[in-house]
Order: C-alpha cells, then sequence, then structure tokens
C-alpha cells in the first residue's frame, strides 16, 4: 500500500479544464494487484483516518492499475467531482 499527497495549482488545473481560483490537494491511495484479501480489508477499515493525517483532501484516489495514477486520469476525477471555486 502506497500513500502520497498532490498538489495540483490552480493554473494547471484550469490548463485543463479545471476552474480553480485556490490549489487543490488529491490524496492518492495505491494497492497494487494480488493483495490479499486480509490485508485490502484492512486498508479500507483505516481509510478515513488516513485521510484525516493528509488533510485538506479535495479528491480521493484509490488506485488498483498504475493507469489511474496518471496526471490526466487525476484530472479526470477532478472534472468529474466538478470540484470548482
Amino acid at each position: 500500500m502506497n500513500y502520497a499527497l498532490v498538489r495540483f495549482e490552480a493554473a494547471d488545473l484550469a490548463a485543463h479544464g479545471v476552474a480553480s481560483s485556490t490549489p487543490r490537494f488529491a490524496l492518492l491511495q495505491w494497492m497494487p494487484p494480488g493483495v490479499p484479501p486480509l490485508l485490502l480489508g484492512a486498508v479500507n477499515s483505516h481509510r478515513a483516518a488516513i485521510g484525516d493525517v493528509f488533510s485538506p483532501v479535495h479528491l480521493n484516489v484509490f488506485a488498483g492499475e498504475r493507469g489511474e495514477l496518471a496526471i490526466e486520469a487525476i484530472i479526470g476525477q477532478f472534472k468529474d467531482a466538478r470540484i470548482q471555486t
């Protein structure tokens, strides 16, 4: 299990069609394929506590494949979530 907090500057988001006047933070949680079900369950049970540690978070990304961690995929989730300010 890997965690990362990524900061997206407002100008970078705007360049991709996401309107924002402030930086936005995405909490990335990556669980590679083939992880035992018990470990996957344990991670899911403490996901909220990890989010509190990395606060403030505007978008949570739980990825199972590396492609879900691509910048374009994350910005697409910002668009889908309609996080605009």
